[in-house]
């Protein structure tokens, strides 16, 4: 298992949907999977969401039927993390001040794979804009 996790803080407010800063699972040179603070529907919150089912148990493997669910940042959530266990990803955060997780989202990863890494990213801010962020205490654990 692999846990990798940053402190993410804004100095300004993002201002253009799908602004973003966070951490990204890189694979064989793409990135796959990602941990992110996004300006979605001018709310700041916590991205990729965690996905819904709204349909008949018959109608699970109808993806029409699911939609995501954003939950809004705060600052006391704690840092983004992924964590790498086998074949999947999972995107939490945490701990928080009372030392709790929330997990996000889930996916399975590419099973034939040279490389893994991670980078820090921000991006898809409006041109000329001045968007500052923070990236602290970004560790990699190997478990």
């Amino acid at each position: 298992m692999v846990t990798v996790s940053v402190k993410v803080t804004l100095f300004d407010e993002f201002t253009a949907d799908k602004e973003f800063a966070g951490v990204f699972l890189v694979t064989d040179g793409s990135r796959e999977f990602a941990a992110k603070k996004q300006r979605v529907k001018d709310k700041l919150v916590f991205a990729p969401g965690k996905y819904v089912f709204k349909g008949k148990p018959e109608e699970k493997s109808d993806v029409d039927k699911y939609e995501v669910k954003y939950t809004e940042v705060t600052n006391d959530a704690g840092p983004l993390r992924i964590v790498v266990r086998g074949s999947h990803g999972f995107f939490q955060v945490g701990p928080n001040t009372k030392g709790e997780y929330t997990d996000f989202f889930r996916s399975a990863l590419r099973k034939e794979v040279k490389e893994r890494g991670f980078c820090l990213t921000a991006a898809g801010a409006p041109e000329k804009a001045n968007h500052w962020v923070r990236f602290t205490d970004f560790r990699v654990e190997k478990n």
